[in-house]
């Protein structure tokens, strides 16, 4: 049998064939963050399948050899492949370093599981809902079915098997609910699926219904600020925000996303009370610190913007991008 080590390097050489072509580079969004996925449709592959977890490793060697800046070595790869290959309680499944994030806590989970169950997918759902954000990721690097890059310009067009993937999970919703009508958390899940098709039209309706549903469902207020958000309805966000919070401060963002919504409409008192929030709630929200960075540009609180910018980038965000829009602002204050 093969050691990991040995498939690597029969992977890297792959790879090597695989080399974008120059176009391929031209919609390879460098300025914002890569995200690797690693999803096996059975639990026994973790442990049993060696090409699989190889493709994992390739993946990491192709978002390098794209020109993602990260410090990951093989042999680190290695090693944290390893231990999720034993079995060790405390491996590493999530990890941001440079540019690139890694989210293998999807390994094992069947690919016909909603967000609710495979919260690799649901975070970045949740990334892809942010809109224009500069930090929202950018390239999709996927286990499945073999190495495979997905690319988004900076027009937000979605790679063709992204499409596939949101439109099959519309699809199987559509039939979850022809047969479970009055399931708010169906209606939910699909407003999510329609979003991130930048669909919000659409999602609304969902979120309308799943509110109707459960009128007290935190999440689906959220959701519906978030689509308000991408439209630019930045009141009606902080609305649905306000009722969110109400219904449970504590959910996870919720404070973030009614700070974007405030920077939005220029109420920067009002976002820098919710992000201090956020932050609390979350000290390595890299995106709270960002955005606070954002905002205490705004207000003149240099020297903290700095302070956030720094603990954003410690945390993987890039520091170009950030601290260009940083003397944008200072510029037009």
């Amino acid at each position: 049998m093969l050691t990991i080590a040995e498939m690597l390097q029969i992977e890297k050489v792959k790879v090597a064939k695989r080399q974008p072509s120059q176009e391929d580079l031209r919609r390879i969004p460098l300025d914002r963050p890569a995200r690797l996925f690693g999803r096996l449709s059975d639990p026994k592959q973790i442990q049993e399948s060696l090409q699989s977890m190889a493709e994992l490793a390739a993946l990491v060697r192709l978002a390098r050899q794209d020109g993602f800046h990260t410090e990951l070595s093989p042999e680190g790869v290695e090693r944290r492949l390893a231990a999720l290959q034993r079995g060790d309680h405390d491996a590493v499944r999530y990890w941001v370093d440079g540019q690139l994030i890694v989210d293998l806590r999807d390994l094992g989970i069947s690919g016909r599981l909603g967000p609710d169950k495979r919260p690799a997918l649901a975070e970045f759902m949740a990334d892809l809902n942010r809109g224009e954000s500069p930090d929202v990721t950018g390239t999709i690097y996927l286990s499945s079915e073999g190495v495979g890059r997905l690319s988004r310009d900076q027009d937000r067009i979605v790679g063709a098997q992204l499409l596939k993937l949101m439109k099959e999970a519309i699809q199987d919703l559509n039939q979850f609910i022809s047969l479970n009508s009055q399931e708010a958390r169906a209606y939910n899940f699909r407003g999510l699926s329609y979003a991130n098709l930048r669909q919000y039209d659409k999602a609304i309706e969902d979120y309308n219904k799943a509110i109707e549903l459960n009128p007290n469902y935190d999440e689906a207020y959220a959701n519906r600020g978030q689509a308000y958000t991408n439209k630019a309805l930045y009141e009606r966000a902080i609305q649905d925000y306000d009722k969110a919070i109400s219904l449970n401060p504590e959910l996870p963002g919720i404070f973030g996303l009614r700070a974007f919504a405030y920077l939005s409409l220029g109420k920067y008192q009002n976002a820098l009370e919710d992000l201090n929030k956020a932050i609390n709630f979350n000290p390595n929200d890299r995106i709270a610190y960002a955005n606070r960075a954002r905002v205490c540009t705004y207000l003149r609180m240099d020297e903290q913007a700095m302070l956030d910018m720094e603990k954003a980038v410690a945390l993987g965000l890039d520091r170009s991008l950030l601290e260009q829009e940083i003397q944008r602002i200072k510029a037009t204050r």
